[in-house]
């Protein structure tokens, strides 16, 4: 499954008629951050907790902002799954939908 967040950023912000600083200054998360992930760069294992700020910020589903899909057509619990490397050392990053 693709990671969607650049474009539910976008589409919300603009919806809104908010400003990229503003949902950054409103969510406590650096401008930078922000402006970044509306370019398409993805969370880091740094920044990642800026996620739920968002999701509460714009009342959507941490699932439909990251990946522009209402939980009802996920078809498996594991959303996301990524390895990567931040400060020379690696990550698995895991995305799983939990019961309600």
């Amino acid at each position: 499954m693709e990671i969607k967040l650049q474009t539910v950023l976008n589409r919300e912000i603009k919806k809104r008629g908010e400003s990229v600083n503003s949902v950054a200054e409103a969510c406590g998360i650096p401008q930078s951050t922000l402006h970044n992930w509306c370019q398409g760069v993805l969370p880091t294992a740094k920044n990642l907790h800026y996620i739920k700020a968002l999701s509460d910020h714009f009342r959507l589903p941490i699932a439909m902002l990251l990946f522009d899909l209402k939980d009802e057509s996920f078809d498996s619990s594991v959303l996301f799954t990524s390895t990567f490397v931040d400060d020379n050392r690696r990550y698995r990053l895991i995305i799983e939908r939990l019961p309600k």
